[in-house]
């Protein structure tokens, strides 16, 4: 698999705003007519987050291929129109980071309790995001602590632990999504969130951030299954 979470920092709200627009006509698309694209979601900052501005997005778009990503993906109607209004409308203070992450063989995208969809609006659901880059020789003791917390967070409807591909370093990203705030905050009190801390104390760089579960998109097509690893 082929997986980008690009950090969208849009210039402001309003430019927030298009670039959701933009985003939601090729959230259609894909899931009409892009069988190789696994998830395609998108989610607005949690405003009392201090780690991000409010108007900043995060995507998780998952491909089978990199071919369905950079070639059939980018060449919808709907993603030339987004790239056009990206440059033209200044949505951008920065280009996103497009790097691949892959996954670990840890964790989940899907506890497979619920429907994976996140379009409507309608539901709670908090996600949170970690990356962070190990300090160096402590990559493999931190990927061994987020495979025990994976093991052992039954709250979760996502854990899923990522990696950078070789020739981008040693990054390690965590994808997890809650029923809401109040289970985020449960199991960061618990055994398996004294665990995390302990994975920040193990890494050089650390950023968590906080997000709306009420996207748009899907985090999972209808029929395929995205589990553990």
């Amino acid at each position: 698999m082929f997986i980008i979470s690009p950090l969208s920092r849009c210039a402001s709200p309003e430019k927030a705003d298009r670039f959701f627009e933009h985003i939601s006509d090729i959230a259609r698309v894909t899931q009409d007519t892009e069988p190789q694209v696994v998830a395609y979601a998108w989610f607005r900052a949690v405003e009392d987050d201090n780690a991000v501005p409010a108007h900043y997005l995060r995507g998780l778009e998952v491909y089978e291929t990199i071919e369905a990503n950079q070639i059939v993906h980018r060449a919808s109607a709907p993603y030339k129109t987004f790239r056009s209004a990206v440059a033209q409308e200044s949505l951008l203070e920065q280009p996103s980071d497009l790097r691949f992450w892959r996954p670990t063989g840890i964790g989940f995208l899907s506890n497979g309790k619920e429907p994976i969809i996140c379009a409507d609006g309608s539901n709670e659901e908090f996600v949170v995001v970690y990356e962070t880059l190990p300090k160096p020789g402590q990559k493999e003791e931190v990927l061994q602590r987020l495979r025990d917390v994976a093991n052992d967070c039954g709250g979760a409807l996502s854990f899923w632990v990522l990696e950078r591909g070789e020739s981008d370093g040693d990054g390690v990203y965590v994808f997890s999504r809650w029923t809401g705030k109040g289970a985020w905050e449960a199991f960061m009190e618990s055994g398996s969130g004294r665990v995390m801390r302990l994975v920040e104390g193990e890494c050089e760089q650390w950023l968590c951030t906080k997000w709306h579960g009420r996207g748009l998109g899907f985090l999972a097509r209808k029929g395929c299954s995205v589990g553990r690893g």
